[in-house]
């Protein structure tokens, strides 16, 4: 098999929500991702929570990726920004005394 059918198979088994592709995903970008989220972020209790949310997005909406292996990081790195977003966003908006604040986001070059 030529290393783009590799590629193309990968895609398509992400899509069919394969987990053993899937946790090649995330043994992939975890620590990449982890690192951006923490440069964010500034905590590592947030940091680490957000790479449950952000790799849980990753799957529910693997359905929806529509790219090639190519585009697939940076499709990750969308839902993790995206992630990002929301809980800066959620903290402004939030009147529950028991959330601790969130710092605001940083700069992150990607």
């Amino acid at each position: 098999m030529a290393p783009s059918d590799n590629k193309l198979n990968c895609c398509t088994l992400l899509r069919k929500k394969n987990r053993e592709t899937f946790d090649f995903l995330y043994a992939e970008f975890n620590s990449q991702f982890y690192g951006m989220a923490l440069q964010c972020l500034g905590d590592e209790e947030l940091a680490n929570e957000m790479m449950i949310l952000t790799f849980t997005n990753i799957w529910k909406d693997l359905d929806k990726f529509n790219g090639d292996n190519s585009q697939l990081r940076s499709w990750c790195i969308s839902i993790l920004m995206r992630s990002l977003r929301h809980v800066n966003t959620s903290d402004k908006t939030s009147d529950n005394s028991e959330i601790t604040e969130i710092p605001q986001l940083k700069s992150v070059s990607v």
